[in-house]
């Protein structure tokens, strides 16, 4: 009996303990750092009307819906890499954490990879090291995962499965994921070490790869809030509480206190005074329209004003000021008259755009060289041969240096006299490069073209039997240029372009528009410094010269006399989306900037001090070598 009761003393002793040490585990709040590749690659093409950074975009805005629907209060953050330096810099610290850990910042979110630009190189490595190290401090009150979303792997001989072994796994309290934007199998075995990687490649691929997340995370990273709320209220059942809180609750909403109030101010007793209850509402009524009127009347005046880039349709985030911040800071109305003798000008400017012409752009005396189309011509080629069982065919590209191309056109052996297509074959490579041979080739001589490849003729190609027939054929480069279509003797002076080959990492070369540059075949992503920026996808074929078509510049001259902080959308398709200008000349106060042709919408808050401002919104045309004056007032 003794031991019996030691052993129940020494139960009741702890378990306050293990329930406290259970009830503060529960508490920690789930927190997910998203890890996004912001490297020059994600501007590439993932789908016919989406590049790679948009649709990570997507699928962070779909992740963030479907978990808060399972729990609102887990917290989100972004990091991303490789968006602040350009890919010249090579620089291998390119990593910045560009929203922090908060509830219910989807709208933050949306806004910030609205306003970011894949730019450089991808320190994956590092960046994990800095999630680590800076994101995920405090283990004490938080359990943390991490989702990575990237196109392609480590550009700085980082060692990702030493930073996840050392770092991240002693912060993680859930498995990362990798969402890969592309297939490519050598980044699978890449990251096998740090989590579990899933393919979204295409549009159809989000809901599946988001609701396996979900679901995982479900069971027991983001679900014990509502276990815990359950357990709660399980425990509530037995009290003897229950019994005296209806009692309570029956006596609130009861309309009876009224009553009393009428028999201690009037004496008559007759009942006929609870009907007099109908005085007693009207004293509320002007209170509640009193708050309405400026807390909801004000920011429901123009609900659609700023669509955002995601895939539902959200309104800026306002500012709140408390009562006390809000007398305070109406005092100084001084601020709006301190941009010094701007008052004069301002009644002279009109409130809608004016229009202007821009000074005359120089010309060169000779025209912008155009896309030629050459007469077919013959190129030198060479041909050597080995003995064997069977009569093959191996064609080669090179520039006659030491450098071959991987250039797969279809090729066509035509009869020497008709010039009629005999055999036909599409040229491909192995993994190493190397042409794959053809076989079933009759013997013979032949002209040798390439569909798609204008312009070059291999005259009498002789194919021997039972030889390997190497032809190895010297190709000239392509070449890029760029053009006003509608102005060709305007040099394009004012910008400059990125090109990329496709596919292709670390392949970046900056190009002014008014150079004539050569590159070796295949496809390219162009992109000018333009506003907002203009992209292209050309190809380049052999010694082809490409002349990329660009319109005409307008320029936009902003009056900003009271210094509103103002945000520039253009048309895109059916929606208008977000850019950051570049290249801005003046100040605050009056500013511009040059412009491409189209549809754009300036916005601003006249008066950020009251409370939920609401933005204006001035819609403006620009047209090719036109001023556009606006003032905001």
């Amino acid at each position: 009996m003794r031991i019996y009761s030691f052993i129940l003393l020494t139960a009741l002793f702890f378990a306050p303990g293990l329930l406290l040490a259970q009830k503060e585990e529960k508490a920690k709040n789930p927190r997910i750092l998203i890890l996004l590749d912001g490297s020059s690659s994600m501007l590439h093409e993932w789908t016919k009307d989406n590049i790679r950074f948009e649709a990570a975009a997507k699928i962070i805005d779909r992740l963030m819906d479907s978990v808060y629907s399972v729990n609102k209060n887990v917290e989100f953050a972004l990091r991303v890499y490789g968006h602040q330096f350009p890919t010249s810099a090579n620089n291998c610290f390119d990593s910045k954490l560009e929203v922090m850990f908060s509830r219910d910042n989807y709208t933050q979110m949306q806004l910030r990879l609205a306003a970011l630009h894949p730019l450089g190189i991808s320190p994956i490595a590092y960046s994990i090291q800095k999630a680590a190290e800076q994101d995920m401090e405090n283990l004490r009150d938080n359990k943390y995962s991490l989702i990575l979303i990237t196109d392609g792997g480590e550009s700085c001989e980082g060692d990702i499965c030493k930073v996840v072994a050392e770092l991240l796994r002693k912060k993680i309290d859930f498995k990362p994921y990798i969402l890969s934007l592309v297939d490519y199998a050598p980044l699978r075995k890449q990251y096998e070490c740090m989590g579990e990687y899933l393919l979204v490649t295409k549009p159809d691929e989000i809901e599946p790869v988001v609701g396996k997340i979900v679901e995982s995370y479900r069971s027991s990273f983001i679900q014990p809030v509502a276990v815990a709320k359950a357990i709660e209220t399980s425990r509530k059942a037995p009290s003897v509480l229950k019994v005296t809180t209806p009692e309570f609750k029956v006596k609130v909403p009861e309309p009876e206190p009224e009553p009393k109030k009428e028999v201690v101010v009037a004496k008559p007793e007759p009942v006929a005074l609870p009907p007099v209850q109908a005085p007693a509402p009207p004293p509320p009524a002007p209170a509640r329209p009193s708050k309405i009127v400026v807390g909801e009347v004000t920011p429901k005046a123009k609900q659609d004003v700023i669509i955002l880039g995601t895939t539902k349709k959200r309104i800026l985030p306002v500012m709140y000021f408390s009562k006390g911040s809000f007398t305070t800071v109406n005092v100084p109305a001084l601020v709006i008259s301190i941009p010094e003798p701007e008052p004069e000008p301002v009644p002279e400017r009109p409130k809608e755009p004016v229009y202007k012409p821009m000074a005359p752009a120089p010309t060169t005396k000779t025209p912008v060289a155009t896309v030629p189309r050459p007469a077919p011509k013959t190129t030198e080629f060479s041909i050597t041969r080995e003995a064997a069982a069977e009569t093959t065919v191996e064609i080669y590209f090179w520039d006659g240096k030491g450098k071959y191309y991987q250039s797969a056109p279809e090729v066509v052996l035509r009869d020497m006299k008709t010039n009629e297509p005999v055999h036909k074959f599409d040229r491909d490579v192995d993994v190493y490069g190397n042409p794959r041979p053809q076989k079933g080739i009759k013997p013979g001589a032949y002209n040798m073209t390439f569909t798609g490849k204008d312009g070059f003729v291999i005259p009498n190609v002789e194919i021997f039997p039972n030889e390997k027939n190497k032809i190895r054929v010297t190709v000239p480069m392509g070449s890029l240029t760029f053009t006003y279509g509608k102005n060709p003797s305007r040099p394009v002076s004012e910008f400059n372009a990125r090109v990329s080959l496709a596919l292709v990492r670390n392949n970046i070369n900056v190009q002014k528009c008014t150079e004539l540059i050569p590159y070796e075949t295949g496809n390219y992503h162009i992109e000018l410094n333009t506003n907002p920026p203009t992209h292209r996808n050309v190809d380049l074929d052999f010694g082809l010269m490409v002349s990329v078509d660009v319109e005409e510049p307008g320029q936009v001259k902003v009056y900003n006399p009271k210094g509103f902080k103002s945000e520039f959308h253009y048309q895109h398709g059916e929606r208008y989306e977000r850019f950051q200008p570049i290249n801005v000349k003046g100040n605050a106060s009056e500013f511009e900037f040059l412009i491409q042709p189209g549809r754009y919408k300036i916005f601003y808050i006249a008066d950020p001090l009251v409370p939920n401002p609401q933005p204006k919104m001035k819609p403006f045309i620009i047209k090719s070598n036109t001023i556009t004056e606006l003032t905001l007032d």
